[in-house]
């Protein structure tokens, strides 16, 4: 069995983090607007992301994955964090956005959650990186890097870690 934590949500309704979060000034909100461009010929979804790059948010989501640790670390066979994609738009990015800041948030998710779960499988869903093409940041190089030295399982439709291009 394998615990999946979502912070995104591909529905404009569902918001679906504690309340305080959305009222509390630290939170700035807690989630921001996120939209999902589904492919040709088929109209855009929205939804909502947690702002993991406030510091406030981000230290909830690890007092969150530390609880699960407690009670399910080796109980579990693992976990498995949300995907990394975010399309926010860029005209109206939010309070203390960056792509640099999103990255080095959820890395630092990350290693906390390898850091927690002791005894569990780590897996972090992949897709793209915002603000990236062709790993023009290494965001994609530095997780992968990250994920084989710290054994980090890495999943998702859309990648194949170990693919080399033809």
């Amino acid at each position: 069995m394998f615990i999946q934590v979502q912070d995104r949500f591909f529905n404009p309704k569902a918001r679906n983090i504690p309340d305080y979060m959305l009222t509390e000034p630290e939170y700035d909100g807690g989630p921001t607007p996120q939209f999902d461009n589904p492919g040709e010929n088929k109209p855009v979804g929205s939804g909502w992301v947690a702002q993991q790059w406030n510091p406030a948010v981000r230290a909830r989501y690890q007092a969150l994955l530390k609880a699960l640790a407690e009670k399910f670390d080796g109980q579990v066979y693992g976990i498995n964090l949300p995907e990394t994609s975010i399309d926010l738009d860029p005209k109206n990015e939010p309070k203390g956005f960056s792509c640099d800041t999103y990255f080095s948030a959820e890395m630092e998710n990350l290693a906390f959650a390898r850091r927690v779960f002791e005894k569990s499988l780590v897996v972090q869903y992949v897709n793209f990186w915002p603000c990236e093409w062709e790993n023009d940041h290494n965001y994609m190089s530095r997780l992968f890097d990250y994920a084989e030295k710290n054994n980090v399982g890495l999943g998702g439709p859309d990648i194949v870690p170990t693919a080399r291009r033809r």
